[in-house]
């Protein structure tokens, strides 16, 4: 009936933790030996874990996130962010398991520049859902959040963040073949998040 995924989305979000892990220690290390302070501009690195909370009529259970961004600073109070999140929630009602992957591309204002930060995040993106009991879908996204950072060393901060990803969505029903026999009209749902993480700057 529903389309089996690809059994890589696991590793390649592995990859991609492994290179931002790579990377975030080598260059705190760097930081040590260099000005106390980030340049102006600047490249962002960040690791984060969290969970991520579900619209009910999907019938996934809230579950475990984890995933990375990078980014460029702009000064001191703006940021523009690539940000990856992954999950892999399983049917409340059968137990099988989802790949819920978005990319999003966000701009960050932070609201003050000292050693605590709280910021704001906005952008746009994409949510794929590789459901194994159904086909998989996709759709761009809109997401809003708020967060805090927290300076611990001359370039590496703490953060945590609350986003809500807002999507465009269809029911669908399916015939036991899997062929789609009726579409319902769009309406929007909305995938809540909240992760904490380390950020290193250089």
């Amino acid at each position: 009936m529903g389309r089996r995924s690809e059994p890589g989305a696991m590793s390649r979000a592995g990859v991609v933790l492994l290179i931002l892990g790579a990377l975030a220690v080598g260059s705190t290390a760097r930081a040590a030996d260099g000005a106390s302070a980030a340049p102006a501009r600047s490249v962002l690195l960040g690791i984060t874990f969290g969970a991520r909370f579900f619209n009910e009529e999907l019938q996934l259970g809230n579950e475990f996130s984890f995933g990375g961004r990078v980014g460029i600073g702009l000064g001191s109070r703006w940021a523009l962010l690539t940000d990856f999140v992954a999950c892999h929630p399983s049917r409340e009602t059968s137990g099988v398991i989802t790949y819920v992957d978005a990319l999003r591309f966000l701009g960050r204002y932070n609201l003050t520049t000292g050693s605590v930060r709280p910021y704001l995040v906005a952008g746009i993106g994409g949510v794929l859902f590789i459901f194994n009991d159904a086909p998989t879908t996709a759709g761009g996204a809109v997401t809003v959040g708020l967060g805090t950072d927290l300076k611990v060393a001359s370039r590496t901060r703490l953060f945590v963040e609350a986003t809500r990803d807002l999507y465009s969505a269809q029911d669908v029903t399916y015939d036991l073949a899997g062929q789609p026999l009726y579409t319902g009209d769009d309406h929007t749902r909305s995938l809540g998040t909240i992760s904490g993480g380390i950020g290193v700057e250089f």
